[in-house]
């Protein structure tokens, strides 16, 4: 998906991937973001694991946990992993 700045109507989509990670490049840096899925698990919005959502001003990856019942003093964990990279040139002609 590309943002586009000229798009003022707001755009979502998700889904469930098993690859479990996505990624985005802005001004040479890559934003990649990993995280687990339970297959046997509920997921919100129609099963996604994976949404983008995107405007004029932004656009954010997310990943989603499964759907819990959490009872009160009860907690519950969703780990994503975030790394950036660069994507320059000058960075590839080093390797």
């Amino acid at each position: 998906m590309k943002q586009n700045v000229r798009e003022t109507v707001p755009f979502k989509f998700g889904i469930s991937q098993d690859d479990c990670w996505a990624a985005y490049i802005n001004n040479n840096v890559m934003f990649v973001k990993k995280y687990s899925a339970d297959e046997d698990a509920d997921y919100p919005d129609h099963g996604s694991t994976f949404e983008v959502y995107t405007n004029e001003l932004f656009m954010e990856i997310e990943t989603l946990s499964p759907l819990y019942m959490v009872n009160l003093e009860e907690e519950i964990c969703h780990v994503e992993t975030e790394q950036f990279r660069s994507t320059s040139e000058k960075q590839h002609k080093k390797a």
